[in-house]
């Protein structure tokens, strides 16, 4: 298997810190074991909103996601 193109999980502790949530951390798993996309699909969401919670500047409610 290839190594992901992105590391998911190194950008959300990246932007998270001590505070990253399980589901995040889980979330950015998803992504490096499939794709960002796939991630994203997985719970309902767009691409570009997957990774706005994983770089922690997503604008909307998270505890919606």
């Amino acid at each position: 298997m290839k190594p992901p193109k992105h590391d998911f999980v190194a950008r959300a502790s990246a932007a998270w810190g001590a505070d990253l949530p399980a589901w995040v951390q889980a979330l950015a798993e998803e992504a490096n074991r499939t794709s960002g996309a796939a991630a994203a699909a997985r719970i309902g969401y767009s691409p570009p909103v997957v990774s706005q919670v994983l770089s922690r500047t997503y604008p909307g409610d998270l505890a919606r996601i």
